[in-house]
């Protein structure tokens, strides 16, 4: 079973849409009553995705801005320009996903300040070398990690995330660990250590092998434009991942 590879603040921006009460029209709001969620990320197929969630605030009461009357997202990079088209939230994609490369996200209105300064810089672009997609690992084992390029003074995200089998009724017992690293290119875990993070261990069926995703993200905060007087924030990531297997 594959594991999403996308990072939780993806997950949380998308909630961010569908929780609030209702949608409002953009014309009905003065620029100071919109908060802005803008995430860019790219998993390494060849392509980056560009979403951006508007609403009135922060909360989970807040409501979702449907933008009309001539007011449009559009994005910028690589010389690129792209308009985004509303789907959860506002989308467009791009075909590649090297990094560094700045996005510039530019909200433009018809009736009011427009937001066109909001940017951010996709993380250098990499490969996961090691471990090889579909490896078995024993409980004694060490998993070796080596991804390329490194980046000197930078941090990555190494998440495990999957499940074993119970004995007792093979319902499935999740495993999720999250730890930042020094980008250097090297970690190694054991499976001991990575097993250990439930305290209910015992209970795993040791004839079932534990479907694992390992991913390494790279992250970097970009810059809000400062029209947006409810305030947001500004990500982007570079993901790789790769399915293994561990035996309890």
């Amino acid at each position: 079973m594959h594991i999403p590879k996308l990072d939780l603040f993806l997950l949380m921006s998308s909630i961010a849409v569908i929780s609030g009460c209702s949608d409002v029209s953009s014309t009905d709001l003065k620029s100071s009553g919109f908060y802005a969620n803008m995430r860019v990320s790219a998993q390494g197929d060849g392509q980056t995705n560009v979403t951006v969630n508007l609403s009135t605030g922060s909360g989970i009461d807040a409501d979702g801005i449907k933008l009309d009357g001539g007011d449009y997202l559009e994005v910028e990079a690589k010389g690129n320009r792209k308009r985004m088209s509303r789907n959860v939230g506002y989308t467009t994609d791009f075909l590649f996903d090297d990094g560094p490369t700045e996005f510039v996200i530019s909200l433009y209105r018809t009736s009011d300040e427009s937001m066109p300064n909001s940017s951010v810089t996709l993380p250098q672009d990499f490969v996961i070398q090691t471990p090889v997609a579909n490896t078995t690992f024993s409980a004694d084992d060490f998993i070796q990690l080596a991804w390329s390029p490194e980046v000197n003074g930078g941090n990555i995200k190494l998440n495990f995330a999957g499940y074993c089998y119970s004995i007792d009724d093979s319902s499935q017992l999740p495993i999720s660990t999250v730890t930042t690293l020094i980008d250097n290119g090297v970690h190694s875990v054991g499976v001991s250590s990575l097993l250990n993070s439930r305290s209910d261990r015992d209970k795993f069926d040791m004839n079932k092998a534990c479907p694992i995703t390992v991913s390494l993200q790279r992250e970097a905060q970009g810059s809000l434009d400062p029209n947006y007087g409810q305030g947001g924030s500004v990500w982007a990531m570079q993901a790789r991942s790769v399915d293994i297997q561990v035996q309890p």
